[in-house]
């Protein structure tokens, strides 16, 4: 009698973890078919606007240009890749010489000029030097990169350089550049095709009366 219990028991455990083996094996196959379904299922696109897109494309190319946006044009001494290594090798030197600012604020200021020519920089090297030394830092090294600036534009910049900074320099024309001798500047100008010579006399003009001003304010004000 307890021997036929006992296999009765054991009969009805075994019926029961079937069963339960059964339903696991099911839930799994419909969760694995359901998870199938919905990787496999193509993302929704995003929907951005065709002057958002714009916008990027217009940035990324100022910022990556790609090899075709900066190709040698042909008949040019000046290899374009010279032209970025100087211009790279510039803004790591003033990279260097914000880095460096807290350090040479006070003792040397007149050298924080000669590696980033900042207004702040310039008003504060105007009240320790001469005017020989502060023109004769200043002037050079606010110069030294113009030509890189005014050689990308004139190569590139119907690419690079905005239609409407293009049509104000052809415009303004070398009243533009003495009243904001700037790198932007300059790229436009040789965008819109003016001469290297009226370019950089336009350029130093310009710097000069800007150092001027810079430096006869600062003594009037700090003596």
């Amino acid at each position: 009698m307890n021997t036929i219990a006992v296999a009765r028991t054991d009969a009805g455990v075994a019926s029961i973890r079937r069963t339960i083996g059964t339903t696991v094996a099911a839930s799994v196959a419909v969760t694995a078919r359901a998870t199938v379904r919905t990787v496999g299922a193509p993302a929704a696109r995003l929907n951005v606007p065709p002057s958002v897109r714009r916008f990027v494309s217009a940035v990324r190319s100022r910022l990556a240009p790609t090899a075709e946006g900066l190709a040698d044009v042909p008949g040019t001494k000046i290899k374009t890749r010279w032209l970025l290594a100087g211009w790279a090798a510039l803004s790591a030197v003033s990279a260097v010489g914000t880095a460096i600012t807290p350090a040479l604020l006070v003792p040397f200021p007149v050298l924080l000029m000669a590696l980033t020519p900042r207004l702040p920089l310039l008003v504060l090297a105007a009240q320790h030097c001469s005017p020989m030394t502060f023109f004769a830092i200043a002037v050079p090294r606010m110069l030294i990169g113009d030509p890189i600036h005014l050689l990308l534009g004139r190569r590139y910049g119907s690419r690079f350089v905005p239609a409407k900074a293009r049509r104000l320099m052809a415009k303004l024309g070398v009243v533009g550049i003495v009243l904001r001798p700037t790198g932007n500047v300059l790229s436009a100008a040789g965008a819109v095709g003016m001469t290297t010579r009226r370019v950089m006399t336009a350029d130093l003009i310009g710097t000069l009366a800007l150092l001027i001003t810079i430096y006869t304010g600062t003594r009037t004000i700090f003596g």
